[in-house]
């Protein structure tokens, strides 16, 4: 029997208390190589072996991923009664109690289908403004037959390119899916020995991306294809350099266009003499599956893609990364690095080479995020190995060289880093107090280092406070964990940005059931809720190094 990780354990747990506290739908946000299929697979074996004859669908929009999910499964419940509806790989088993399925196969089958008790979306940040209309659809219909369907969602990347609502993420109020269930940050995965280190050493070249416009939150395909390609000489010599002196042996190129991704090919081939293929969607799947197969077993030592191996392909020995496509796309950015996140033996770290200034567009990985506004600076290189460290880095992460220390402020709200003349915070747009000294971070490239413990909580309580600012009110949460340890933490509730997501996510965990409202209104109602209908948390993990002694993560 496959044995779960214990944060797998934590986001199982943590859904199944979603779905009996609250109305709505969950999403399950893990990164990239950490076992999302695992997870939703030991879901379902669970709820099967609890309720004989549940009906579950999963909906997926690749073939890769539907066998990949049927796979998975069958490796964690084997006596699964499973089957796959995809007409693309010319299967069509629909009487089965568990059916793995393309969106637009099953669309159309969906009366045949019966009753189904669970909808699982896979890749769900796939679901954008132009197809959300068309999962609703599905939704709406599967809900003729069963009204108490659940559905859950499962991503590594909960955000939308197009933010016509100013809702950069895929859940929350209009959405499909209610909040996030379970996240947790990339660093942490990393540092616990789930995913591999990276490192990301500044490149001699940087497509210029300065021209090109922005369509549907994104470069233009065209006009971003022809600059990639402009500079397919220099790219090339500076990923064959750095294949050289890292000794890297297994490199995935990530282009703009075919054109673009047959140059690479040709130029590591004739140039450098280095093994290379080249994939993308237009090709036959049985040519692509073997070209991936010729990489995976090392005859092909770079492989250069186009919009396929973003997802649902695992290649745990790839040890370096080639960003040459350039994107707004937070998403589409994590979803590339992810290739090469998974540990593999032997390999003690992965090379990320930007092109595409993406690491300076959006910040080291684990804390950047959909924002509308851009920070004055969020990187800065290392004189000594040219390592791309975040902005507030006390200490290079590549080699330890020790910067010259940063003044910066940070959001009491929100706990954004921001510069030091900021006025207001960049992320919630709080304004500071004229009396907040900037303070020292000792932020490096993925997180802050601090200083925490946990803490058992006896009670909690909920106050509105006000901003003398501002002029707006937020609830002061207060955790009373014994005679002389009182910690408090804030909720922005109705506040714009992140600081008003943030907020909405914890209400929820305190309250299930109760919606997100102005701070005067939410308090009084959790007032009056009986204690079975309130979710206070056991402990509290305090970071005691910070300005505020900040409470950072809760045991509910």
């Amino acid at each position: 029997m496959m044995k779960l990780r214990e944060y797998q354990r934590e986001a199982i747990d943590e859904t199944y208390k979603f779905w009996s506290k609250r109305d709505g739908n969950p999403v399950i946000v893990l990164p990239t190589g950490t076992g999302k299929t695992i997870l939703f697979a030991s879901i379902i074996k669970e709820l099967d072996e609890e309720m004989r004859g549940l009906r579950v669908l999963i909906l997926a929009h690749r073939a890769e991923l539907l066998t990949q999910a049927e796979d998975k499964l069958l490796a964690v419940y084997p006596e699964a009664d499973v089957g796959v509806y995809c007409a693309g790989i010319k299967r069509k088993e629909i009487d089965r109690n568990i059916t793995i399925a393309s969106r637009d196969s099953i669309h159309n089958k969906l009366e045949e289908l019966g009753k189904i008790d669970l909808l699982i979306i896979d890749e769900a940040h796939r679901i954008n403004n132009k197809e959300e209309g068309r999962y609703r659809k599905i939704i709406e219909e599967l809900q003729k037959a069963n009204g108490k369907i659940g559905v859950l969602g499962v991503t590594a990347t909960p955000y939308r390119a197009q933010k016509s609502d100013g809702n950069p993420y895929i859940y929350g109020e209009s959405r499909i899916f209610s909040a996030a269930s379970f996240d947790r940050p990339i660093k942490w995965f990393i540092d616990h020995g789930y995913l591999c280190q990276m490192k990301t050493p500044r490149t001699s070249i940087e497509i210029d991306t300065s021209e090109i416009k922005t369509v549907a939150g994104d470069f233009n395909q065209g006009q971003l294809a022809s600059a990639a390609e402009a500079e397919v000489e220099r790219c090339c010599a500076d990923l064959m350099a750095h294949i050289e002196t890292t000794d890297r042996r297994s490199s995935v190129v990530f282009c703009a266009s075919v054109l673009h991704a047959e140059m690479v090919k040709e130029n590591m081939i004739n140039e450098h003499g280095i093994t290379a293929g080249v994939i993308h969607g237009k090709m036959k799947t049985e040519d692509r599956d073997r070209i991936i197969e010729c990489f995976e077993f090392g005859t092909l030592q770079v492989l250069a893609n186009v919009g396929v191996l973003t997802e649902g392909w695992d290649a745990p020995h790839v040890d370096c990364i080639a960003l040459m496509l350039p994107t707004k796309s937070l998403g589409l950015f994590l979803q590339m690095i992810g290739r090469g996140t998974r540990t593999y033996e032997g390999k003690a770290y992965t090379l990320l080479l930007d092109y595409g200034g993406c690491i300076d567009r959006f910040g080291p990985i684990d804390v950047a995020r959909p924002t509308e506004r851009k920070p004055e600076k969020r990187t800065k290189d290392c004189p000594s190995c040219t390592e791309i460290n975040s902005f507030f880095a006390r200490t290079c992460t590549g080699c330890n060289f020790r910067f010259e220390k940063n003044p910066m402020k940070e959001c009491g709200y929100c706990e954004t880093p921001n510069p030091p003349s900021a006025v207001k915070c960049i992320a919630c747009s709080e304004i500071f107090p004229r009396n907040l000294a900037p303070r020292t971070s000792t932020h490096k490239l993925f997180s802050t280092e601090r200083d925490l413990k946990w803490m058992k909580v006896g009670s909690v309580q909920m106050e509105v406070s006000n901003s003398r600012k501002t002029g707006r009110n937020y609830v002061r949460v207060r955790f009373d964990c014994g005679p002389f340890d009182q910690f408090s933490t804030i909720m922005c509730l109705g506040y714009p940005g992140y600081a008003g997501q943030k907020a909405t996510t914890l209400a929820l965990r305190f309250a299930p059931t109760l919606i997100d409202g102005n701070p005067e209104d939410w308090v009084e109602e959790w007032k009056l809720l009986p204690p079975e209908r309130r979710d206070t948390p056991t402990e509290i993990e305090v970071d005691f190094n910070s300005k505020w002694q900040d409470v950072t993560r809760y045991k509910f």
